[in-house]
Order: C-alpha cells, then sequence, then structure tokens
C-alpha cells in the first residue's frame, strides 16, 4: 500500500445484465409489424425493401416503370413529387418535378420517363368509377396528414382476436396474416402519417402510394396479386389505423363520416398503367372500426394467452 491506495488492484463497473422494458411509448405500424425501433416511429412509411439493381437484357439494362430503381429512397422520392405537384397539372410542370425529384435524390436522367410514366398514369388512372387523383383539386386533398393517438393499452392477443372475429368482416387472408402479429403490449400514443385523404367526386378517399416491386408484368399487381402483398406486409393494419385517426378527425369537427367515406385506396403504382391492375380498393367494416378505436382506448381489451405485458 502507498499513498494509501493498493497497488495492482483493476476496479470496474458491475455489468448490467437485466433488460430494462417500458410499456410508454410512441409506437407505429412500423414498430408494431416490423420490431422497429422508436427513432423510426416517427417517421412516414416508405418502402422498406432493399434497393435492388434494374435487371439486364442484351444491349443494356431495361429502364422502364417495372425496372424503376427500388427500395426506400426510391420511395420517398415518388411520394415527394406527388406532394409538391398540382395532381391536375400539365404535363410539361409534373416533368419538371419529377426532373427536380429525381436529381435530388440521386437519380439519373435515364429515369425521367419510367418516373413520369409511374406519376401519370397514378394520376389518370380510376381510383372509383368516374373518380380520378387528376380531378382533385389543391384545396380537396390532406397531404401527410399526421396523427398521434392516445392508446390506453394495446396488447397483442386483444389485437389480433379484433382483427379475426367473422363478424367483423376482416378478408380472411387478412384474418390468417394476422395471427403473425407480435409486439410487445403499447401504452402511449400510435402515431403515423397518411399519404394523402381526398375528396374525388364527391366521396372521401384514403390513398397510400406504395412503390412495391411485385414482378415485370401487370398481371403481377391485379386484385388476386394485390392481396397476398397487403396480407404480407400487414397494410390491412396499416390502414385500419389510419382509419380509426380519420373517423376521428372527421367527429372532431363534426363532419359526415358514414355519408362521405368511399374507402381504401392503395396505389401500387408501378402495376397502374392498366385498368384493372394496380389499385387495392377496400372498405372495412364500422364494426371492426370501433372494436379497433376501443381496444386504443382501452375499453373491451382482454389479456389471453400469449399477450405481451412487456
Amino acid at each position: 500500500m502507498a499513498g494509501g491506495r493498493e497497488i495492482g488492484r483493476a476496479y470496474a463497473a458491475r455489468p448490467f445484465e437485466r433488460k430494462l422494458y417500458t410499456p410508454w411509448k410512441i409506437a407505429s405500424f412500423t414498430s408494431l409489424t416490423h420490431d422497429a425501433g422508436s427513432h423510426l416511429a416517427e417517421a412516414p412509411d416508405y418502402d422498406r425493401a432493399a434497393a435492388s439493381e434494374p435487371a439486364a437484357l442484351e444491349g443494356g439494362p431495361v429502364r422502364n416503370r417495372f425496372s424503376f430503381p427500388r427500395g426506400a429512397k426510391a420511395g420517398v422520392c415518388l411520394h415527394e413529387i406527388f406532394e409538391n405537384i398540382s395532381f391536375g397539372g400539365g404535363e410539361d410542370e409534373i416533368r419538371a418535378a419529377v426532373a427536380r425529384a429525381l436529381a435530388r435524390h440521386g437519380f439519373g436522367e435515364e429515369w425521367l420517363d419510367a418516373g413520369c410514366e409511374l406519376i401519370l398514369d397514378a394520376l389518370n388512372a380510376e381510383i372509383a368509377p368516374g373518380a380520378r387523383l387528376r380531378d382533385v383539386a389543391d384545396h380537396q386533398r390532406l397531404i401527410e396528414l399526421e396523427f398521434t393517438l392516445p392508446v390506453k393499452r394495446l396488447d397483442v392477443a386483444a389485437l389480433i382476436a379484433a382483427l379475426q372475429k367473422p363478424e367483423h368482416g376482416l378478408a380472411e387472408p387478412f384474418r390468417r396474416a394476422a395471427g403473425a402479429l407480435d409486439f410487445a403490449s403499447v401504452q402511449g400514443f400510435l402515431k403515423g402519417f397518411v399519404d394523402l385523404v381526398c375528396e374525388a367526386d364527391g366521396r372521401v378517399y384514403l390513398i397510400d402510394y406504395k412503390s412495391n416491386h411485385l414482378g415485370d408484368a401487370y398481371d403481377d399487381y391485379r386484385d388476386d396479386r394485390l392481396v397476398h402483398a397487403v396480407a404480407r406486409e400487414h397494410y390491412y393494419l396499416q390502414y385500419l389505423i389510419y382509419l380509426v385517426a380519420l373517423r376521428r378527425y372527421f367527429a372532431a369537427r363534426g363532419a359526415d363520416w358514414d355519408g362521405r367515406f368511399g374507402g381504401v385506396r392503395y396505389l401500387f403504382l408501378r402495376g397502374m398503367g392498366e385498368p384493372g391492375c394496380g389499385v387495392w380498393a377496400d372498405a372495412p367494416s364500422a364494426a371492426l372500426l370501433d372494436a379497433l378505436d376501443a381496444l386504443l382506448a382501452g375499453s373491451g381489451t382482454k389479456r389471453g394467452p400469449g399477450s405481451s405485458t412487456q
């Protein structure tokens, strides 16, 4: 011992090996379905698929709607274009907006024609008989509508039970997919961003743009194929959460919901070049939305086997 201190002894803090869980959080659709960290909870949800190179054939790569770059970066780029254009704008105006967005996100001019095709075909396609985005004026739309829903307690077992009740009318592929949901119980808030809420032909629609690559032919974007993508990615849960928020938004303003709601439209942009392709349409039952609203409010929540308490 020298100067009151021991020589040759090392000291270190004891390792902390317990896991700490906090049920109070700000969650999102992404965190419920993809085990995302809380740092992702407040961001708009764009394609998460890994980027890939365009298909190569003799004479060089094909540059069309199906080979347009994939992944979150491309999704952000396409969403940004829809946010920054007037839907009824002229083709030259929209082409200039596409060119600016591509340059800003690092995509070459060789993608300009394909990018314009994706945007223009989505604007011109019928989302319902007689209804097109092209005819939606700027004052008839809400872009990137942000919401925060208070959650008293959202338990995965109770959510699955509500989704799978036959009387709630959710399509069978989605009821089956819901059985795979697995997340820690949520107390706090659910936060999200709705791509577009708009009025078209007198009806209100909830719109979400999807740049997912499902194949290299229009037949890959017909309803029988889209239903598998919606189930696989749990998009049915995404738009159900969005609809609960939107109903509350209408109710808080004393606006008519039941008489004006036209449905959900998920626009799979790569497939929208032919009639009947690329548009996923749904109109969930009021009973299902009521049940989900009650779950978020903490009424009717029943914990069952396999429910998470973390």
